[in-house]
């Protein structure tokens, strides 16, 4: 079973489009980070992009907040 976690922008302007960062770790695929960069109104799907999980540290993690949700 994949294990999903989801980082939601949550802001108290009004957000047209709030988005959400989604992460999952998934068993048969192991060593591999799924992600997928969405608004909260689009369900999670389509093709998600991948990265080595030894690649993504709290810094890679820290710079796609600052990138997606700035």
């Amino acid at each position: 079973m994949p294990i999903r976690l989801r980082i939601l922008y949550a802001s108290t302007r009004q957000e047209p489009r709030p988005r959400r960062i989604t992460l999952i770790l998934h068993d048969q695929q192991p060593g591999i980070v799924l992600y997928q960069f969405v608004t909260r109104a689009e369900e999670v799907g389509g093709e998600f992009k991948q990265i080595p999980l030894a690649d993504m540290g709290s810094d890679t993690l820290f710079d796609w907040m600052q990138d997606y949700f700035g």
